[in-house]
């Protein structure tokens, strides 16, 4: 597990899922007690720590432990500064088997909650099936943290965990079974993307430019093109991150309208690029 950390790193990934604990070895005399997850003891647990002292962030499963009799999270989720995620049905109740809390040296674990219990998944026949786990809470979470730190990279990955753990329920009324509760991402865009740097007339990035031509319309150019006018879209999204349209270039400038309407609802705009190998969200002030 360590190593696949270390190569991670080595090849500059950013964000990583683990979807598996430890706590019973076949040489038992490596067993962990519940005294060992105080975030300093286990190799893992360190390595952990370590990855985020690297820049990187990590979400685990907390474990499917809660049931039974050892009932607390396995390590690498005692980590300090590991995402750990607890598991909840579609009816936001916390599931039985569910790891819980505290760590040996008192904090709060799990960090938050996902769905986990009769979540649909792929069977290994390749129809669809329901399936239980923390496994399967921890990478749910993972896909929208990068979501979420993809929308401004620019970050600290300090400020994206703690922006999601700010928008989750029980944020005000943690505990050792929910931790901050079920996260909130919409809320949580909202609060990225209010982060981004604000523009009014114009900006240029490396391979594209956005321009407000006009009171009621921009101008976006691709001034250094790779890859054939197609491969290039840009999404405008309200204020909130709501999806209002879908470009797509045909040649190297593209003019986007802002309906009336949405000048209206909206102080803000914001215009998603991509390119097949990039993703750059600008923040427009009507």
């Amino acid at each position: 597990w360590v190593r696949a950390v270390e190569y991670a790193d080595s090849i500059g990934i950013d964000l990583i899922n683990s979807s598996l604990g430890y706590t019973a070895f076949d040489d038992t005399t490596l067993n962990y007690k519940p005294e060992s997850l105080d975030g300093k003891t286990s190799f893992m647990t360190l390595a952990a720590n370590r990855a985020y002292e690297k820049g990187m962030i990590l979400v685990t499963s907390a474990g499917n432990e809660g049931n039974k009799p050892w009932q607390k999270i396995s390590a690498p989720g005692d980590a300090q500064h590991a995402l750990t995620v607890g598991a909840v049905g579609t009816d936001s109740l916390i599931a039985s088997f569910s790891s819980k809390g505290f760590t040996a040296d008192n904090r709060l674990k799990p960090d938050i909650v996902s769905a986990g219990k009769n979540t649909v998944t792929i069977s290994n026949n390749g129809l669809l099936d329901f399936t239980n786990g923390t496994s399967l809470s921890s990478p749910f979470v993972a896909g929208l943290v990068a979501s979420l730190w993809s929308v401004n990279p620019s970050m600290n990955r300090a400020e994206v965990l703690d922006i999601v753990k700010r928008s989750s329920d029980r944020y005000n009324r943690p505990d050792s079974v929910y931790g901050y509760g079920i996260p909130d991402f919409g809320k949580a865009v909202r609060v990225v993307l209010s982060k981004l740097e604000t523009h009014e007339k114009l900006v240029a990035e490396d391979c594209f430019s956005i321009s407000r031509t006009a009171k009621n319309s921009f101008e976006i150019t691709i001034t250094e093109p790779d890859f054939s006018f197609d491969a290039y879209t840009v999404n405008v999204l309200d204020e909130s991150g709501n999806l209002i349209a879908k470009h797509e270039f045909e040649n190297e400038k593209l003019i986007v309208p802002v309906q009336q309407e949405v000048k209206k609802a909206n102080q803000f705009i914001h215009f998603v690029f991509k390119s097949p190998f990039t993703q750059k969200t600008v923040r427009f002030k009507l």
